[in-house]
């Protein structure tokens, strides 16, 4: 059987100590018909070397210079617009995939609603949390559930797990006009939200998605700039809300306001144990 092609983009800047890992766990995938894009934002700390040696190495592994940093959303999303596959996931080159079928498991179910049901779904799988060395630490899911389906209260809310590398059809990125150039934080987050309000959710039940927390990156902004731009795109996509449910929603913005700095805290727990400033 024909697999579709999905396209893997890898926006990176200066995480030359960590790219590897990232390509080689796409690579491990037992769904074999893939590129990978690595989209490297004029990184310093010679990224584009390890990166032209993974870019000789494999046939389906592609790189993007920019000449000068245009920040994280417009990297990501310029490297979206070259991709060639009808399907798409993204990882940061930090991070890693941790299950060798992971892509494999995602596209069974991307591709069992499309002949069920005649339904795109976006698929997703477990989230866990490692230390700079990779060694899984803890999981999103001992603080928040899994939730399916149409979930964009909850998404918009951070009720729930939320989805990190996910696939989906292409189609469906290009018509919420993909990632908001305006937004330089939480970008993943707000594309996450928008797409939930046309398409559903589907956990495939299976580990998948490891967050790499080094104690470096956008992550490690202060707390206020986390708090700022929560609101901002919570507030931003309230208008998907149905209009009786706003003051319910609103409500829980509130709290999801107030409960960040305990996430941020979980996510960071390895660091703080270590002495680094998360």
């Amino acid at each position: 059987m024909n697999k579709d092609l999905v396209s893997t983009i890898i926006p990176n800047y200066n995480n030359a100590p960590y790219i590897k890992d990232c390509v080689n766990s796409l690579l491990a995938q037992s769904y074999d018909n893939m590129e990978i894009i690595i989209a490297d934002d004029a990184s310093t700390d010679g990224s584009q070397d390890v990166i032209a040696q993974l870019v000789a190495q494999h046939n389906h592994v592609h790189a993007i210079y920019n000449s000068h940093n245009i920040g994280i959303t417009r990297n990501r999303k310029q490297a979206i617009q070259l991709a060639q596959g009808e399907y798409l996931n993204y990882l940061d080159s930090d991070d890693y995939i941790q299950n060798p079928d992971k892509l494999e498991a995602e596209m069974e179910i991307i591709q069992y609603y499309r002949k069920k049901y005649a339904e795109d779904v976006i698929a997703f799988s477990d989230v866990a949390i490692a230390n700079g060395k990779g060694e899984i630490v803890n999981r999103f899911r001992d603080i928040r559930p899994v939730r399916e389906g149409y979930i964009t209260a909850e998404l918009m809310t951070r009720r729930c797990l939320i989805p990190q590398n996910f696939t989906f059809r292409r189609d469906l990125y290009d018509a919420v006009c993909g990632h908001d150039e305006t937004i330089p934080f939480y970008e993943n987050w707000d594309l996450k939200i928008r797409l939930s309000a046309k398409h559903p959710y589907i956990f495939t039940g299976v580990p998948g998605f490891v967050y790499r927390r080094h104690g470096e990156g956008l992550s490690n902004q202060n707390e206020a700039l986390h708090h700022e731009w929560v609101r901002r795109i919570a507030e931003k996509n309230l208008v998907l809300i149905d209009e009786f449910e706003q003051p319910m929603v609103k409500r829980w913005i509130e709290q999801m306001l107030l409960q960040l700095g305990d996430e941020l805290n979980f996510i960071n727990s390895h660091l703080q144990k270590q002495g680094v400033q998360g």
